[in-house]
């Protein structure tokens, strides 16, 4: 990890209430596009199961550009990012419980 990066926070979540929550981080750059007025915040999205993430997944990624392939995590979820076609940043996941990791 670069001297740089060492301080940024990777990721933090703020409840809002039940059904909402607010998540951050830090740009390091080399998980998408470098940061410009419009592209600076992603859009998350929390599923229930491999079958949603993956057709929520590969219906954002038509014509986009994908990131992070989705994939199992070390955070224990089933994870990927990507940019739509229209320039928007998307991360699509799924918690794996226990005995899905």
């Amino acid at each position: 990890m670069p001297d740089d990066m060492k301080e940024m926070i990777m990721h933090v979540t703020l409840r809002i209430n039940q059904e909402t929550l607010l998540m951050g981080s830090d740009n390091g750059g080399e998980t998408g596009p470098p940061v410009s007025l419009g592209n600076n915040f992603s859009i998350f999205v929390h599923t229930d199961s491999v079958e949603e993430t993956e057709r929520i997944f590969n219906a954002l990624s038509e014509e986009g550009t994908v990131n992070m392939p989705l994939e199992k995590t070390f955070w224990n979820s089933y994870f990927g990012m990507l940019t739509d076609q229209f320039g928007v940043n998307w991360m699509v996941s799924m918690d794996l419980g226990i005995n899905q990791g």
